[in-house]
């Protein structure tokens, strides 16, 4: 169960428009990576904070996929599952 849904969805914010400047080459990519850090140790902190299990946070980390992908072009789905999907690799 969520149980922080606001902070799910500004975390998913903050990657759709991380992800939308990368795609955009808004950013240089050493400033995108840096961006991508920091907002990566928020989220990994939240969900750490909000998983009651390794299956709750799993469910957490696929409701901010699910939410990101929402905002974004479909081509960006498979970006958005690994950089979230790192989340998980860091944490085993």
């Amino acid at each position: 169960m969520i149980t922080h849904p606001t902070r799910l969805q500004n975390m998913s914010g903050l990657l759709t428009k991380i992800l939308d400047a990368q795609y955009h080459s808004y950013m240089p990519d050493d400033a995108m990576d840096n961006l991508r850090d920091a907002v990566l140790s928020v989220v990994d902190s939240i969900v750490e904070d909000d998983a009651d299990s390794k299956e709750d946070r799993q469910a957490k980390l696929d409701a901010i996929i699910t939410l990101t992908a929402r905002n974004q072009e479909s081509a960006h789905t498979r970006e958005i599952t690994r950089i979230v999907g790192s989340l998980d690799r860091a944490a085993a």
